[in-house]
């Protein structure tokens, strides 16, 4: 086998990679695979010229070749001389000389053999002319010097390397001139003319974790010639081993195939020619990046200098991340995101071609735990004035070193979403119903230097339900869950102005949808949520009012009227005495806010109230008229058929807080109380709170017993403001 002379190629290689111009500092060119030839056996028939060559015969006897043919001298047995390597058209002279005992002159005869081709064989004569072949041509025609066989060897033309053979056979001509003596067999490896090593390697553009393997184009050598293999890589970028290279950080390789030796063996004065050629790949690289929770966290593709990355699409734990750029931030990291993957998938264009198609390169997000570490025992709140205490208010605790941790200093970014104690860290959301997120942060000093931290926390309210018709549906939504946390949801109802309340089946998302009906009318809704760390908190209630269609008077009230005195319960009033109603004792003559009111006005035993809806628009406005019919006691009046003795008063506060009134006698003429007024926006009604006060005036004719009268209500449509 003859052996790839390391040093000599090494500085060979050294001087071309040095005119390529690889980004130094590189380190040093080694031989991963040592290039070789290993040259058919000498003393094999080739396979497919069994017929016309001959098996060697032994050298150095009587009658036997001395030498095996080889193109140093004719008396040399060294290896290296047994074998040639030459391109086509180039030429060498093999040597040999025989010890022929004989009588006469020895005879010659000349074979070659080039596989595909057709089979030569000489002629045969007492001269070494006397053997010619195309391919093998003897130095001097007439020689008949046994001692000095020279043939000139011409490589034929080829597509391919190929193995030639040729064999040189002698015997005596005035004995057997069957019994030929064969010489060893010359091999010579020819090359053609346009002979290139080819190499790629592949993937062109790598980053760290991915392999580059190098490989030769060339599959036409032979298997017994094997190109050296040499290879370069800049610091920190990876390492080799044999052909293929493991990636660690940015930089540029090298591999780089070389013919065995240099061609023509022997030069015969031919300038030697070394058939190499290198390939170039090149790793990226994008660091992990390691930050604290709430920082930003950067990540960049570098890429070796005259490279460029195109189509960029970044990925951050498995998730879609919009931009193109080279750089991409995750703001406000969190604890959560922890060990992340985040991968950019790019194209690489060198001198604006692309080399190399979505090209994946990886990094991780690591997040590591701050001196002081913040948190709260609910992420969430609700707002509002109809909120359960454990649902409004949480508390922020914090670890410093790892150990609870005294004397922080707490705050918040926006105190009119929620207020916190700065020694207790009792966080408590506002009464108003204000919603967003509002930042709790824990400070402590230690020696002079200050640290913090912050958390967020999601401060939740359910709107007021618009006023809807029976048949329209509505959606109730939840504060969604942070990005990468998990909430469940429940939504629950209660008809019992939230004394009780019901899960329902189908409400377990962040929103709630249903269709209202005419039953629902003033049915309150919540939603329970469970955070990730198990807290429930429950939102204020909503009140569902269904209005059926246009204007309607739904509630009025029920009068009793009695003698109450300051200070009295409605159990502690007594009817008034017949005398009482003959004298006209309670005449009406004293204002409702005047103290003497109890002993001017009989007084309701409970409170009233009139509610009207109206659907037809936010600008509609009614009228509410009021009539009283004559007071009788069986079918006696209080005061004759016609009435009007007896007087109703009804008080209500204005929005101004006003004091109004309205007063009607029991002669069944109605008393308008309200003239083009609107129900509430929000609601789609008005509820109206009435002080209701009787005045009897004198009645003679009263007798003992109870007195009723009828209270007509009628709402007339004003505008519709459509």
């Amino acid at each position: 086998m003859k052996q790839l002379h390391i040093k000599t190629l090494g500085i060979w290689l050294l001087l071309v990679l040095g005119l390529a111009g690889i980004i130094a500092p590189v380190l040093p060119v080694h031989a991963d695979i040592a290039g070789s030839i290993t040259p058919p056996s000498i003393q094999t028939v080739p396979a497919g010229s069994e017929e016309n060559f001959l098996k060697p015969a032994a050298t150095g006897g009587a009658n036997q070749f001395t030498s095996p043919l080889n193109w140093m001298a004719t008396t040399s047995t060294l290896p290296d001389g047994q074998y040639a390597v030459k391109v086509s058209g180039q030429s060498v002279t093999v040597k040999a000389a025989f010890n022929y005992q004989g009588t006469g002159d020895p005879y010659y005869q000349t074979v070659w053999y080039q596989p595909g081709a057709p089979l030569q064989m000489s002629g045969t004569g007492p001269v070494q002319g006397s053997a010619v072949l195309s391919n093998a041509m003897p130095l001097d025609f007439g020689s008949t010097d046994y001692k000095n066989i020279q043939y000139k060897l011409t490589a034929p033309d080829v597509t391919k390397p190929t193995w030639v053979y040729f064999q040189v056979r002698i015997h005596d001509g005035a004995g057997n001139p069957q019994a030929y003596t064969p010489s060893t067999i010359f091999p010579m490896l020819v090359l053609p003319t346009n002979f290139q090593l080819g190499v790629t390697l592949s993937p062109r553009v790598v980053f760290p974790g991915s392999t580059i393997t190098a490989q030769l184009n060339n599959g036409n050598l032979p298997a017994n010639v094997v190109p050296s293999l040499s290879t370069t890589a800049t610091n920190g970028a990876g390492s080799w081993s044999q052909n293929t290279f493991t990636a660690t950080g940015a930089g540029v390789v090298q591999a780089m195939y070389a013919f065995s030796l240099p061609v023509p063996i022997p030069v015969n004065g031919a300038s030697p020619t070394t058939y190499l050629q290198s390939g170039t790949a090149y790793i990226g690289q994008i660091d992990d990046q390691t930050v604290e929770a709430g920082s930003d966290a950067a990540f960049k593709i570098v890429l070796p200098s005259g490279l460029t990355a195109q189509n960029i699409r970044w990925t951050l734990a498995g998730a879609s991340v919009t931009g193109n750029s080279t750089t991409m931030t995750v703001p406000k990291v969190k604890a959560s995101q922890d060990k992340a993957l985040v991968t950019a998938t790019m194209d690489v264009a060198k001198g604006g071609t692309v080399i190399q198609q979505n090209v994946v390169g990886t990094a991780h997000l690591y997040i590591k735990q701050p001196p002081l570490a913040v948190k709260v025992a609910s992420p969430l709140l609700f707002s509002g004035d109809k909120v359960d205490s454990d649902s409004q208010v949480t508390t922020a605790s914090a670890t410093y070193q790892g150990a609870p941790a005294t004397g922080v200093t707490w705050s918040v970014d926006d105190p009119s979403l929620a207020t916190v104690n700065a020694t207790t860290g009792v966080l408590t959301a506002n009464p108003n119903g204000k919603t967003g997120t509002v930042m709790v942060t824990g400070k402590k000093t230690t020696d002079g230097t200050a640290v913090s931290q912050s958390v967020p926390v999601t401060i939740g309210h359910l709107p007021d339900l618009q006023p809807l018709a029976a048949g329209d549906s509505f959606t109730l939504t939840a504060p969604p869950a942070p990005a990468g946390s998990n909430w469940t949801y429940q939504w629950q109802q209660s008809t019992t102005s939230g004394n009780a309340w019901q899960n329902l089946a189908n409400g377990t998302g962040a929103a709630y949808t249903a269709t209202a009906q005419a039953a629902d009318d003033q049915t309150q809704y919540r939603v329970a949520v469970t955070t990730a760390a198990g807290n429930v908190v429950k939102s204020n209630p909503t009140t569902l009012t269904v209005n059926a269609a246009g204007l309607n008077l739904l509630q009025v009230p029920d009068f009793t009227f009695k003698v109450a005195q300051p200070g009295q319960t409605a159990a502690q009033m007594s009817d008034p005495t017949v005398a009482d109603l003959i004298t006209g004792k309670y005449s009406g003559t004293a204002s409702i806010t005047d103290p003497a009111v109890f002993n001017k006005w009989l007084l309701a035993t409970a409170p009233a109230t009139v509610m009207v809806s109206d659907s037809r628009g936010p600008n509609a406005t009614f009228s509410l008229a009021v009539a009283l019919a004559p007071f009788k006691n069986g079918s006696s009046y209080l005061n004759g058929a016609a009435g009007g003795s007896a007087t109703l008063s009804l008080n209500w506060a204005n929005a101004q807080g006003q004091m109004q009134e309205a007063q009607i006698k029991d002669d069944n003429v109605p008393v308008t109380a309200l003239d083009q007024v609107s129900v509430n926006p929000t609601t789609g009604r008005m509820s109206l709170p009435l002080e209701p006060l009787l005045a009897t005036g004198k009645a003679p004719q009263a007798k003992a017993g109870q007195y009723h009268s009828a209270v007509t209500w009628t709402v007339t449509a004003g505008p519709s403001g459509d």
